[in-house]
């Protein structure tokens, strides 16, 4: 059987955090979310600054950054 998760450790959101991210309808939103979560911080993050500030606009629309 093959494992659907890799293993280590848990990052969990909220529904109300999931239910914004599916109103946004956005993956670079989501991901940007996720590394935030998972990060705290831009840092690693090889967006351009284009890429970026558009999804920190999206996010911050929703109360999620």
């Amino acid at each position: 059987m093959s494992q659907t998760l890799i293993p280590g450790s848990v990052l969990a959101i909220s529904g109300q955090a999931a239910d914004r991210l599916l109103k946004l309808d956005s993956g670079d939103a989501a991901l940007l979310y996720l590394h935030l979560l998972r990060r705290g911080s831009l840092d690693g993050l090889r967006w351009s600054r284009e890429r970026l500030d558009g999804a920190l606009a999206q996010l911050k629309s929703q109360g999620l950054a």
